[in-house]
């Protein structure tokens, strides 16, 4: 090492050439750091959910949705409405957008006279401008479900836009193009904010930069009145401050050349390189200067510094950084990222330090006369009592750290986790207003999505994915579902009063032929149709009940059919039917209690099963019954729908009183007996319309039987229900297509109840439907990253651990001094997690990497204390004296090391993020408790212990004396 000090020292001239090119090179690559805050990128990205979330996102654009919320007295004044039309239009207009959706182009389903007519709701230029068609058009998007809480409040006062963005585009560059053409359109900007995945991760970008703008150079600023406090020299001021520019412009540098990104934990490295990265000089400083105080010259004060230094420094180093890469056994990118990254900066440091500190202070001048006395130190004589203090309690201090161990192991159990991404958003802001309306009035805006393979053409997969909707919005804080099979049932629900996916294929293929070209069905369901996407929102981001959420999610899909058999009810046994009934009570009754629950009504499941029982036995018919289905048929006989032209009102009414006598015979009626009545009621018309007539004729009579069962059976359940109930929106609607299954033909069953069936005969098996279900949204991502947060983090810690207490161990020659030197700063991890678990600050990806955090810091002061007091106790050959000249000497600074590093982690807590106050403020106090524990429990434990390298020094002190003795 003297060598290298006196190259160094020749050659100083271009020693700071080189550092001063090096750095301006890097500074230049520094200027061209990226920045990502999308924190879908921080996981593994060959995890299989992980790579199914990115194929959903660019499959249906549905990974990025930017959403902007108007806030008004009303959403359904025309200027609200003309503002909303107008950000519309030029939203759908921006480079980079897939689809937008809001009030003024939405979907609509009418019936007209011709059918179902699939519009907008309001037309382009067509905004309602008198207040009795604003009151009508508000009453009627607030009555409906599929508006309310996806497009506008409950409450009609708050509206929002959706925007859905085109993957692979630069979500950052996008929405700030949004907010720049909002501010442009919009007559009062304040009424507008901003929420959805890429403005969270907008703002978090904001976040980085300002964090960067105004903590560095507070911490710089404290720094140098720490260093001014300390040294009041200009060499122990701005050395130390120089090391930390030169390296966090190296380690910024690098990460660009390397391509590495400034993310929300990378982005906190330079603020860390500024606390911890004077460390080094900190020590050699005041070393020097007391080898100055002693009367040396600069030049062999230097060498005799880092003489005695460079060994600690370059063990702290070392140990340092294996606490910061311990975080690459981490699942997570941007933790792997952010303990390479600092462990770089934390060399680099030591490389600027060894490098620049001989060069420049080898220019410091001797004193006058070059006076070799040496001058009388200031004794820091608060540090020497408390070095007493600690030598006569030690055991007193032992017994303590036992009882905080005992405190801890209490306290610790109460930690929650909670991955809460929104909580990198400042308390108070705009955007934190912004998530917070959104979760209360939209629903939230964390996506949970569900992949669902199979024909999603056909009506019984459909089924199958209304069934998983319902029970969607049966989950806690999860709802505003929304998919094919859904918007399916509404338009069968506007077109024929039944909110149910039609019976047959072609029923479905009518109804989805209306929706080909329009953006929804691009955004739910695959080209070639093997494939739907289920979509819901969770109101939270809190990772407990999000957890719960997802598993209770995946624990329904698990009890889903893999596997749908399709058969024909009218075509099987007696023994079958009967059978086929019975599945089908459970499944009605099924629907029937989700759809109830998810409104917090309750109802008993046998009370139900019971409705429906009588419903599927048939009995509801009566005198009143028979009556209606009479009107219905003549009705029908009479209108321009009917196959046979201008049947005379009479053959109407008597063909009409024929099937309803037929029906009163018989439980139905069919198109064979409806022919035979035909043919002797109405004279004069085709054999080929009279068949089309009574195909028709079934048709209507089926139907009708339906309603009346329907209407029955509905009436029953609603006496059930809370007087209230009827104010509950879409509530009878529900309830009403959950119990049209009960006179549909066909029924769906597992292959298990397909195979306990009585003997089906093959023209009874209509089809076989594979299908499967996948819970891929980010709720399950994030869940997922919570899952394997701790115990990675957990590994993390105990190899730095072990790996740290070999390498001292082997350092100094003892095992013993390996486990007495871990000891402090496993205390300190302790304190601070108990500290966690007593506040209930939650464990998040921030506060988990505190342990491995406080590795790299807290390990270098016991390092240097044990360094210093082995050197010491060599010399003097007395523990106390040993002790003292310990606290008095490198106790300093180690004391000037953790007022630096921990109020520059304090600052930390002007923040804006909620995460890095938090980050901040503990690592704060694992610096300090570190250092307190540095001072207290580790000498006692080393006084207690007395480790073979005490033993060793001990015996060499003897042996010295008697030597010295036998002289005399």
């Amino acid at each position: 090492m003297k060598r290298l000090i006196d190259i160094i020292i020749r050659r100083r001239g271009i020693v700071i050439t080189l550092l001063l090119l090096v750095t301006l090179i890097l500074g230049y690559e520094m200027l061209k750091v990226r920045l990502n805050a999308d924190f879908t990128t921080y996981l593994r990205q060959d995890d299989p959910l992980v790579r199914q979330f990115n194929y959903i996102g660019k499959q249906y654009a549905s990974k990025s949705m930017a959403l902007v919320l108007i806030e008004a007295d009303d959403a359904f004044s025309s200027k609200t409405l003309k503002l909303v039309q107008d950000l519309t239009a030029a939203y759908e207009e921006l480079d980079g957008v897939a689809y937008v959706t809001s009030l003024t182009n939405v979907l609509d389903f009418k019936k007209t006279a011709w059918g179902l007519e699939v519009g907008k709701l309001i037309q382009r230029g067509k905004i309602p401008q008198n207040e009795k068609d604003l009151k009508k058009l508000k009453d009627y998007v607030l009555s409906k479900e599929m508006y309310v809480k996806k497009l506008v409040s409950e409450d009609g006062k708050s509206t929002v836009i959706v925007i859905r963005l085109k993957p692979g585009v630069s979500e950052f560059a996008v929405t700030k193009k949004i907010g720049k053409l909002t501010g442009t359109i919009a007559p009062r900007p304040e009424q507008i904010s901003y929420g959805g995945m890429p403005f969270l991760m907008y703002n978090m970008t904001l976040l980085i930069v300002n964090n960067l703008k105004t903590l560095d150079p507070l911490m710089i600023l404290l720094m140098l009145v720490i260093l001014f406090l300390s040294f009041r020299k200009a060499g122990g001021i701005f050395l130390p401050l120089a090391v930390v520019s030169f390296s966090v412009v190296w380690t910024i540098g690098l990460m660009t050349l390397f391509n590495l990104s400034l993310n929300l934990l990378t982005g906190l490295v330079p603020i860390i390189l500024i606390a911890m990265g004077s460390a080094d000089g900190i020590h050699i400083m005041r070393r020097y200067y007391e080898k100055r105080e002693d009367g040396q010259a600069p030049v062999p004060a230097i060498k005799e510094t880092f003489s005695e230094l460079s060994t600690p420094l370059i063990i702290t180093t070392f140990t340092t950084m294996i606490g910061f890469l311990s975080l690459l056994s981490s699942n997570f990118s941007i933790i792997r990222q952010f303990g390479l990254v600092t462990a770089l900066g934390v060399f680099l440091a030591l490389a600027v330090t060894f490098l620049l500190f001989p060069a420049l202070l080898s220019f410091s001048r001797p004193r006058a006369g070059n006076r070799k006395t040496p001058k009388p130190s200031k004794r820091p004589f608060i540090l020497e009592r408390v070095a007493e203090l600690v030598f006569k309690y030690k055991k007193a201090i032992l017994v303590f750290s036992g009882l905080i161990v005992i405190a801890a192991a209490v306290v610790i159990p109460r930690i929650e986790k909670d991955v809460d991404w929104s909580r990198c958003l400042q308390k108070g802001s705009k955007p934190y207003h912004a998530e917070m309306l959104l979760r209360r009035d939209f629903g939230g805006t964390l996506p949970v999505q569900v992949l669902v393979e199979g024909n999603i053409k056909d009506p019984f997969t459909l089924k199958a994915m209304r069934y998983l909707e319902r029970y969607l919005e049966t989950v806690p804080s999860v709802g505003e579902t929304q998919s094919i099979a859904g918007v399916i049932s509404e338009m069968n629900d506007v077109l024929n009063d039944r909110y149910v996916i039609p019976e047959t294929k072609e029923g479905v293929a009518n109804l989805r032929f209306l929706l080909e070209g329009k953006d929804i069905l691009k955004q739910l369901v695959k080209e070639d149709g093997t494939e739907g996407l289920i979509q819901a929102k969770l109101d939270t981001w809190h990772t407990g009940t999000m957890a719960k959420a997802v598993d209770d999610i995946n624990a329904f899909i698990k009890t889903l059919p893999k596997k749908l058999v399709v058969v024909k009810l009218s075509k099987v046994s007696p023994e079958a039917r009967e059978a086929l009934l019975k599945i089908r009570r459970k499944r009605i009754t099924d629907n029937l209690i989700l759809d109830i629950n998810r409104r917090q009504l309750g109802v008993e499941r046998e009370q139900l099963s019971s409705i429906v029982r009588t419903a599927l036995l048939g009995k509801e018919l009566t005198g009143d019954s028979y009556g209606k289905i009479r009107r219905k048929v003549k009705e029908y006989l009479l209108s321009n729908e009917a196959e046979v032209e201008a049947i005379p009102p009479a053959d109407a009414a008597a063909l009409a009183g024929g099937i309803v006598e037929g029906l009163k015979r018989n439980a139905g009626i069919k198109e064979a007996k409806i022919l035979t009545l035909a043919q002797s009621a109405i004279k004069g018309a085709t054999m080929e319309d009279l068949r089309a007539l009574a195909q028709s004729l079934e048709v209507v009579v089926k139907e009708a039987v339906g309603e009346i069962r329907v209407a029955s059976a509905l009436g029953k359940i609603e006496k059930l229900l809370p007087p209230d109930s009827g104010r509950v929106r879409d509530l009878s609607r529900d309830l009403k297509g959950d119990l049209w299954e009960m006179n549909e033909d066909l029924v769906a069953l597992r292959t298990s109840e397909y195979r306990g069936l009585p003997a089906i005969p093959l023209s009874a098996k209509v089809e076989e439907l594979p299908i499967s279900f996948e819970n891929t949204g980010l709720a399950a991502v994030i869940k997922k990253m919570e899952e394997e947060l701790v115990p990675t983090q957990v590994f993390s810690l105990f190899i730095a651990l072990i790996l740290v207490a070999i390498t001292l161990a082997f350092i100094f020659r003892s095992p013993a001094a390996g486990i007495i030197s871990i000891i402090p700063i496993s205390l300190t991890i302790l304190v601070n997690f108990a500290v966690m678990g007593y506040f209930k600050i939650s464990l998040d990806s921030f506060t988990a990497m505190i342990a491995s955090i406080a590795i790299g810091l807290g390990i270098d002061t016991d390092v240097h204390f044990i360094s210093c007091f082995k050197r010491e106790f060599s010399r003097l050959g007395d523990e106390l004296k040993a002790l003292k000249k310990t606290f008095s000497t490198t106790g300093v600074a180690i004391l000037i090391n953790a007022l630096t590093v921990g109020l520059g982690f304090a600052v930390l807590l002007l923040a804006g993020g909620q995460h890095i106050r938090r980050l901040g403020g503990l690592v704060a106090l694992t610096v300090l408790l570190s250092a307190f524990f540095t001072f207290t429990v580790l000498p006692a434990v080393i006084l207690w212990v007395r480790p073979k390298f005490l033993r060793s020094c001990s015996r060499k002190n003897e042996n010295h004396r008697d030597m010295e003795g036998r002289r005399h």
